[in-house]
């Protein structure tokens, strides 16, 4: 007999001429199951918000810092973390979260300059004046224990990235399948992120503060509140080369009655430029490597 007969989705020879598959292009070990990857995810998903709820649970809180006040100590896209005050006594020097009008909910991270008998004043560092309240304990959301750079950006981009790459693996599970559906997800996902850091520009920005006429000129006070390293230039004027957080005053042509224009340039060390180019170049190379996975046949011989 040479007949053959299928078992668990395999064609499996019978007595006679030993028959070699010809179906090429499936790999051992693919099947119907749940995709790994997927349960990867959920599973990433759920140690996140069983982090985020043990968190709450403990009283700790986390906020977006999205002004520049606070100069390089909480840079802009930065998260602050925070502590309920309870029976601690506050002091000059610490940095608080507070609101200072409950009705209107605005929430500020603010530096305590002193604390008396009326009331907390508090400041900016990067302001030049304490701010025009004066709270008492009530206002106060919590005493900042923790600055994380960066976090902010992230929480800020996550529902675009997250919604994208849902919207990728989608679409490839009907279009592609393989180690091509592979590579398409990890591009999909990259532009996901791509795109969410046009949007956000949260890698190289600077933001002018407000201007003055002085002696020797007119000045612009300019603050970097982008991630990397930058070099902020007034055409005809003042240059500086800032790190997140950091401000500076450059001379403006013109007098501060007249236009100017305020650019941000990246301004990366020799080998941080070699880092960032790996890291931009690095999801098409995994789905380069990804897509040219060789395929075998039923046997697991390459093909």
């Amino acid at each position: 007999m040479s007949a053959s007969s299928e078992s668990g989705g395999r064609w499996v020879p019978t007595l006679g001429t030993p028959v070699r598959s010809g179906v090429r292009g499936r790999r051992r070990g693919t099947g119907t199951g749940v995709d790994g990857s997927l349960v990867v995810g959920v599973l990433v998903v759920l140690a996140v918000l069983l982090a985020i709820g043990a968190a709450m649970a403990l009283g700790l809180r986390g906020f977006d810092v999205r002004s520049p006040s606070m100069g390089q100590a909480a840079p802009v896209g930065s998260a602050v973390v925070t502590v309920p005050l309870g029976t601690t006594p506050l002091h000059a020097g610490d940095v608080i979260t507070f609101r200072p009008d409950p009705a209107v909910g605005t929430t500020y991270t603010h530096r305590i300059t002193a604390v008396t008998a009326r009331g907390i004043t508090t400041r900016g560092d990067g302001n030049g004046a304490d701010d025009p309240w004066l709270l008492d304990r009530g206002a106060v959301v919590g005493r900042v224990v923790a600055v994380l750079p960066g976090v902010g950006w992230v929480a800020r981009a996550l529902p675009e990235v997250v919604a994208g790459a849902a919207l990728v693996w989608f679409a490839t599970g009907f279009l592609a399948r393989g180690e091509v559906r592979t590579a398409l997800r990890v591009l999909g996902t990259s532009l996901s992120v791509a795109v969410a850091a046009a949007v956000l520009r949260p890698f190289v920005a600077v933001q002018m503060l407000g201007t003055a006429d002085q002696a020797g000129g007119s000045v612009a006070r300019v603050v970097s509140t982008g991630v990397l390293p930058v070099r902020a230039v007034v055409p005809d004027g003042g240059t500086a080369r800032l790190v997140s957080g950091q401000s500076a005053v450059l001379a403006v042509p013109g007098g501060t009655g007249g236009h100017f224009q305020l650019a941000a340039h990246l301004d990366l060390p020799p080998a941080g430029w070699v880092l960032l180019g790996v890291v931009c170049a690095l999801p098409v190379v995994v789905a380069a490597v990804v897509g040219r996975v060789d395929r075998v046949d039923l046997d697991g011989v390459p093909a």
